[in-house]
């Protein structure tokens, strides 16, 4: 082997290297944000948990109220922002930019996905039923690709 052979298959040994380090430090930091974003989601459902269990409860026994009792709004509000919060994991979850493992783990997919058959099942008094896309989509993925 020739000297200038020698120094390019160095070249070309490094460059390969190095885009090898490039790509899994890529896909690693990929995985991490998903991870990390999946723990936050997490926490801020434990941050959640009473306005959640109080709206369970509204769903499960709705309150007797007239229309024209502001009561009403502040519970259709409440639910509503569950929903809305329920909806944004929901999207996160289907364009997979969460961890499932993390996510199936947690049940949190299996408490939306029951969320959006309790809103629709309910006697709760609305001007409009809610709506969530995201969340009548909602497949509890099982694995799943990362």
């Amino acid at each position: 082997m020739t000297i200038e052979e020698l120094i390019i298959s160095s070249i070309c040994g490094g460059l390969i290297g190095t885009i090898v380090s490039v790509v899994a430090n890529i896909i690693y930091m990929q995985h991490r944000k998903k991870v990390d974003l999946s723990i936050n989601i997490i926490n801020d459902y434990f941050h959640k948990f009473n306005e959640i269990g109080n709206v369970e409860s509204l769903l499960k026994n709705p309150p007797v109220l007239d229309e024209n009792a502001g009561e009403l709004n502040v519970y259709r509000n409440l639910i509503k922002n569950v929903g809305n919060w329920y909806e944004l994991v929901a999207y996160l979850y289907m364009n997979e930019e969460l961890d499932f493992k993390i996510m199936n783990g947690s049940k949190l997919p299996e408490l939306i996905a029951d969320f959006g058959d309790k809103i629709k099942t309910s006697d709760f008094n609305w001007d409009k039923k809610p709506t969530w896309e995201n969340i009548d989509l909602l497949e509890i993925r099982k694995g799943g690709k990362q």
